[in-house]
């Protein structure tokens, strides 16, 4: 139950970061290859609507950051595993 909150939490937030068309910088962080990415603990991701954080483990917890002034958004594994999942 607790992996399906944070997966649909993960997913609303990612929809709502749409492409504003503005030439401002991407969110700071790892810019992962098309495909599965394994994730280490404490490392940031920047992501982009359509990417995925699929956690492998019960107790998995991510952060998830947003900066109106970016164009994209960053995650982080806090705890447990996950992979990121880029289209």
């Amino acid at each position: 139950m607790k992996n399906i909150l944070l997966f649909i939490t993960f997913s609303l937030l990612t929809i709502g970061c749409g492409d504003s068309g503005s030439n401002t910088p991407d969110a700071p962080g790892i810019k992962p290859e098309k495909g599965e990415t394994k994730m280490i603990l404490n490392k940031t991701y920047s992501v982009s609507p359509g990417n995925e954080v699929i956690p492998k483990a019960s107790k998995t917890r991510i952060k998830v950051t947003h900066l109106d002034s970016n164009r994209g958004s960053s995650v982080q594994l806090i705890e447990g595993s996950a992979i990121l999942k880029v289209k």
